[in-house]
């Protein structure tokens, strides 16, 4: 996804854009919004942007081998968390979302505006709460642990923490202490 992609914006788009030319990346950023606002898709042009390999005009070429993996959601550098349910023939704390990645991606591509009422259709999950569960967490942490592949920066977009719960405490002291 690129920023030109995304309506309005502008203020929020320049000062992403800005810390990215200036190398000024935050370890760790929140980007809030109601349902349905472009905050997840700000946060998906800015990861192509991060992890594009020829910058151009405050966005993402759109064309290099990074850009297209990030496009498609499958650069190696960029790792996803989202809500999920159990998945077939697994228990409910032993799934995590990378079990869920093949319905994330088309997901995201036809509506990156998604909120949790639209995924949790989507999955199949309109009787049962989606949540980020221990498993996750410990495969956050142990994702963030190793090194880049193809860029300079590893990227991990969280999506809808609210729904870590007690987990969350388990990520806070290496968000804290990078």
């Amino acid at each position: 996804m690129q920023f030109l992609s995304i309506p309005g914006q502008a203020k929020e788009k320049k000062q992403l854009v800005t810390q990215v030319n200036q190398d000024r990346i935050p370890h760790a950023q929140i980007l809030l919004g109601r349902p349905g606002s472009p905050k997840l898709a700000l946060a998906l042009a800015y990861a192509c942007y991060i992890l594009c390999q020829d910058r151009k005009d405050g966005d993402a070429c759109g064309v290099c081998k990074s850009c297209l993996k990030s496009m498609q959601y499958k650069h190696p550098d960029l790792h996803f968390a989202f809500p999920v349910i159990s998945k077939e023939g697994k228990k409910r704390e032993d799934t995590t979302s990378q079990d869920f990645l093949d319905q994330w991606r088309p997901a995201v591509s036809e509506n990156p505006y998604l909120d949790i009422h639209a995924w949790s259709q989507y999955i199949g999950a309109e009787k049962t709460q989606p949540n980020i569960n221990t498993r996750e967490c410990n495969e956050m942490i142990k994702q963030l642990g190793m090194r880049s592949f193809e860029s300079p920066y590893k990227l991990l977009l969280i999506w809808l923490p609210e729904y870590l719960g007690k987990e969350g405490n388990r990520l806070l002291k290496m968000i804290e202490e990078p």
